[in-house]
């Protein structure tokens, strides 16, 4: 899959590329994140969006603000889904001695997470109006954030199982989120 993976990275733009190869490193280095501080899922959370780059630059030839308002917003979005995932497991987690957000922000990961939502949905935002999307990107993505509202608002952190289904939901998100922005740019 690396070798497929760097085929086609290397039909890409010359940026693009550049963006492909400065993500493998940290790659590497991601599984002992857990093991050096509380913080696996910033980490993961900025390696895991690199493809922002590389996308945004297969298509567009300029560096403006857009894709690093746009990689900020998905990286936030995956530290926050990250931080619900990563209550299913703090039990192993302290068991093994290894670290996480869920350990570090215990019954204050609800808010936590909806406050970097509130950001991912802001800089989503700022991003559409800079990419001229209609006014129904904004009411779609407004079902969005009303997903996200009430994915930390019901939110159970003690309940492994109620984590795993609030981590899931996240692909009802992205899928409300690709929805509006192919109906934004009609």
């Amino acid at each position: 899959l690396s070798v497929l993976s760097l085929l086609i990275l290397l039909t890409l733009s010359k940026i693009s590329i550049f963006f492909g190869l400065l993500s493998v490193l940290p790659i590497i280095f991601y599984p002992t994140m857990k093991r050096l501080n509380y913080y696996p899922q910033v980490f993961l959370g900025l390696v895991f969006n690199m493809g922002v780059f590389i996308g945004w630059f297969a298509v567009y030839d300029t560096i403006t603000l857009m894709p690093f308002l746009l990689y900020a917003a998905c990286a936030l979005w995956t530290v926050g889904y990250d931080t619900i995932y990563a209550h299913q497991d703090k039990i192993d987690d302290l068991k093994a001695g290894v670290k996480s957000m869920a350990l570090l922000l215990e019954d204050k990961t609800t808010e936590v997470v909806w406050r970097m939502y509130q950001v991912m949905i802001l800089l989503l935002m700022i991003v559409g109006l800079n990419m001229h999307m209609n006014i129904l990107f904004y009411l779609i993505a407004a079902f969005g954030a009303y997903h996200l509202y009430w994915q930390t608002e019901t939110l159970d952190i003690n309940n492994p199982k109620d984590c795993a289904e609030k981590f899931h939901s996240n692909i009802h998100f992205g899928l409300i989120i690709l929805v509006a922005i192919i109906i934004g740019r009609i």
